[in-house]
């Protein structure tokens, strides 16, 4: 898990931009496979749902194994992504 990982899944917003701006990539992945943005969304997180989205977070991203996350559904719906949410629990 990194930095951007627990920023995320903790909901904070202003370290999640800051290691973000120090270079931390977006689309990093665990040991299982899952991306900051699935720790934002499944901590019902928005707003860094929203940051990850605009910094480049790969919205479809499936954890190792095409594991779904259910989590991603409504954060991703709600900002408008309804394909990438109904992806997250394909």
């Amino acid at each position: 898990m990194t930095p951007l990982h627990c920023a995320a899944q903790e909901g904070h917003e202003a370290a999640a931009e800051e290691l973000i701006v120090k270079g931390a990539d977006v689309n990093a992945k665990d040991e299982d496979g899952y991306t900051p943005l699935h720790s934002a969304a499944g901590n019902g997180h928005k707003a860094i749902v929203e940051m990850l989205i605009g910094k480049g977070a790969e919205p479809n991203a499936k954890a190792d194994g095409g594991k779904p996350n259910p989590g991603m559904v409504k954060p991703l719906d709600s900002h408008g992504y309804r394909e990438s949410a109904v992806a997250a629990i394909s």
